[in-house]
């Protein structure tokens, strides 16, 4: 991940990302939010699926690979954090999760 660690409330994050292995039943990208104390750590050993409850979408569904397009783009208006960037090969099966990403006044 490239990128800022830290942005302020507002700022418009840009996510870009590039599929190189086409071998995924429904690739994409989540942006969540954990509840305190939750960390990285957990995010990593969690199953991708179900959601465990501690794990918040607050940033609005999980963005689908453009398979029309050698890389897919998102932009996120960054609301509150820290934000956590999960990636995954369908709807059910996670790759990893990059983060944190700290969202400050």
């Amino acid at each position: 991940m490239e990128g800022p660690q830290q942005v302020p409330v507002g700022a418009v994050l840009v996510i870009q990302w590039t599929l190189e292995d086409t071998n995924y039943t429904l690739p994409g990208l989540c942006m969540v939010t954990v509840d305190p104390g939750k960390t990285l750590a957990d995010l990593l050993a969690a199953p991708g699926y179900p959601q465990p409850s501690w794990v918040h979408p607050t940033y609005g569904d999980c963005w689908p690979m453009d398979y029309a397009a050698t890389s897919t783009v998102v932009q996120v208006v960054m609301k509150t954090g820290p934000a956590y960037i999960g990636c995954f090969s369908s709807q059910t099966k996670k790759i990893g999760v990059l983060g944190p990403i700290e969202v400050v006044q």
